[in-house]
C-alpha cells in the first residue's frame, strides 16, 4: 500500500502546478483568446456595418429604381398624349381632350381650361365628366385674375397648401380644393391657362413641374394649330358667302367640318370652284 502511495506521488511531482514555462504559455493562450475575441468582435461589427450600408444602398436603388419608372411612364405619357392632341383640329374637341389628358398624368378634382380670348367660355373636368361652362361674377373674377398672374411666367405656379397663401386664393376654384396649379398655355403668344384643383394638401409639387411645362407645351402647339385651323374655316365659308355660292355648298362644308375632315379638303374644293369660274 505504502509503495503505491508513493508512485502517485512520483507522478504528481511530475507537473508541478508553479512551472514557469506552463504559466507562459497560460497566459500566451489567454493573450491570444483575447486578441481571437476582439478580432472577431471587430469583424462582426464591419460585418453589421457592410449589411447597413448594403440595406441603405439597396433602399435607395430602389428609389431610384421607381422615380425612373415614374419618368418612363412620364414619357410614354406625354407622347400618345402629344399624337393624341395634335390629331385634334376641332378647337372643342380639343378642349376637351386637353383637360382629360392632364387628368391621367395627375390626380385632380377639377381641370380648367380657358382661353385669353374669352375667358368666360371654359372646359372643365370634375369628377370625371367634361362639359363647356360659362363662368360669370365671383368665378369669372378668379379666372381673369389667375390668367393675369401667369401670362407673364413662362413656368406652372404651382401651390402646395391654398390656406397658406391667401394672396393665390383665385386659384381655388372648387370650394374644398386646399392645393392648385396654374399652368400657362403659350406658343410664341400668351393662349390661355389650365388652372388644377385638389382637394389633397401638396397634391401639387415642385418636382412635377417639368411634367407640367411638357404637358403645356403640347397642348399649346395642339392649340397653336386648331386656333389656325379654325381661322381658315371661318375664312373660307365668309369667301364661300361673299361668293354667293349655292346653298348645298355650304352644306357640304359644314358636314366636312363635323366630321373632322382635314382641311386641304375643302380647300381644294375651294380652288376648284374658283378656277373653274
Amino acid at each position: 500500500m505504502s509503495e503505491s502511495v508513493r508512485i502517485e506521488n512520483h507522478q504528481s511531482s511530475l507537473i508541478p502546478g508553479d512551472d514557469p514555462e506552463l504559466q507562459a504559455l497560460r497566459v500566451e493562450n489567454a493573450q491570444l483568446l483575447r486578441e481571437l475575441e476582439n478580432a472577431y468582435a471587430q469583424l462582426t461589427a464591419i460585418m453589421q456595418v457592410s449589411q447597413d450600408e448594403t440595406r441603405i444602398a439597396y433602399s435607395e436603388l430602389q428609389e431610384k429604381l421607381v422615380v425612373l419608372e415614374k419618368k418612363l411612364f412620364e414619357v410614354d405619357l406625354l407622347a400618345d398624349v402629344g399624337n393624341s392632341l395634335s390629331a385634334q383640329t376641332h378647337m372643342e374637341h380639343l378642349r376637351n381632350a386637353i383637360v382629360e389628358k392632364v387628368c391621367l398624368a395627375l390626380p385632380v378634382d377639377l381641370a380648367a381650361l380657358h382661353l385669353s380670348y374669352d375667358l368666360r367660355e371654359g372646359t372643365h373636368r370634375e369628377r370625371d365628366l367634361v362639359f363647356e361652362t360659362w363662368v360669370e361674377g365671383d368665378l369669372l373674377q378668379k379666372i381673369q385674375d389667375t390668367s393675369s398672374l401667369v401670362s407673364e411666367r413662362p413656368q406652372p405656379l404651382i401651390v402646395t397648401d391654398l390656406s397658406a397663401e391667401p394672396e393665390l386664393a383665385c386659384l381655388r376654384l372648387r370650394p374644398d380644393a386646399h392645393s392648385a396649379a396654374a399652368i400657362p398655355l403659350r406658343n410664341e403668344r400668351y393662349l390661355g391657362v389650365l388652372v388644377l384643383n385638389s382637394r389633397l394638401h401638396s397634391n401639387f409639387r415642385q418636382d412635377q413641374e417639368p411634367l407640367l411645362m411638357s404637358y403645356a407645351q403640347q397642348a399649346s402647339m395642339a392649340l397653336k394649330h386648331a386656333l389656325r385651323y379654325r381661322r381658315l374655316e371661318d375664312t373660307i365659308v365668309h369667301l364661300m358667302r361673299s361668293q354667293r355660292l349655292p346653298v348645298e355648298f355650304l352644306d357640304d362644308v359644314k358636314r366636312m367640318q363635323e366630321e373632322e375632315t382635314q382641311f386641304d379638303r375643302i380647300l381644294e374644293t375651294v380652288r376648284g370652284l374658283f378656277q373653274e369660274d
